[in-house]
């Protein structure tokens, strides 16, 4: 009976948590790649729908020996395991399995959703930050004497030197699939501002995957000289609130280079 109690309270959280965020359920089994559109709001209802009878029907008659919720349970349990070996197999990478929803996501992503919110207050606190007024600080006290300043040491470019600017770019099989000079930095990855990518080398896949707080990415394929890379790269079309400043920025995966080098610009005129 205690078994029976524990499969129906698993069920029933399943369950629950699928019905309270089912606009994101067709999506998150989106990602699995087996199903699109109609096909996965279908598979969505049909989860919840089982999830909640065998839930149910577990917790209201723990005594009962009729079968009928232990198939349920077993259904839903062969579905999702199909979902998750043939993703694996396939080398997918999927944030939320979607289980129980966008709730009880796996660790990772809960700690990316985190540390993004620990970011976000941190630039909060620094741009409102300010000093007291009449409140001098005061100078540190170097002890000795202070290092004498290498002859070729300077604090910046004189008048009529050329200044130089870092360009970060995207390379991959010899060549350049992205330049700019400011990228945006999200958990490691530089994201290129659309117009700095040349798009004809890239292709949309059918790969999806899902970020807890940055929302559903859309996979690229890369192609140059004759020569692909599925999945390669990836962007944000409509990402959630906390990741718009990234909105269609487009970033690069393993096995693309992304550097900077300093890039001669025009020569200063003036002080």
């Amino acid at each position: 009976m205690i078994a029976r109690l524990v499969l129906g309270a698993l069920l029933s959280a399943m369950a629950l948590g699928q019905l309270v965020s089912f606009d994101r359920m067709p999506d998150i089994l989106t990602t699995y790649g087996l199903t699109s559109g109609a096909a996965s709001t279908a598979l969505a209802a049909a989860l919840v729908a089982a999830e909640a009878v065998g839930g149910l029907w577990l917790l209201a008659r723990p005594r009962s020996r009729n079968a009928a919720p232990a198939w349920l349970f077993t259904a839903v349990a062969v579905t999702w395991t199909v979902l998750a070996a043939q993703a694996y197999a396939r080398g997918l990478a999927i944030d939320n399995c979607g289980c129980f929803g966008t709730y009880l996501a796996p660790p990772a992503a809960l700690v990316r959703a985190r540390r993004g919110r620990a970011d976000a207050g941190l630039r909060r606190r620094t741009a409102a930050w300010k000093p007291k007024p009449g409140r001098k600080s005061r100078p540190r006290s170097n002890r000795g004497k202070a290092a004498p300043r290498s002859p070729g040491f300077r604090s910046g470019p004189r008048q009529g030197e050329e200044r130089r600017e870092v360009m970060m770019r995207a390379i991959w099989n010899g060549v350049v699939i992205a330049e700019t000079p400011r990228t945006k930095r999200v958990e490691g990855n530089h994201y290129f501002p659309p117009e700095s990518v040349k798009r004809e080398y890239l292709a949309d896949s059918p790969t999806r995957t899902l970020c807890l707080w940055k929302g559903m990415a859309r996979c690229c394929t890369l192609t140059v000289g004759g020569e692909s890379r599925p999945d390669a790269a990836w962007y944000y079309p409509r990402p959630s609130p906390l990741a718009r400043r990234i909105k269609t920025h487009v970033a690069f995966g393993s096995g693309v280079t992304v550097e900077g080098t300093r890039e001669q610009a025009e020569p200063r005129v003036g002080g």
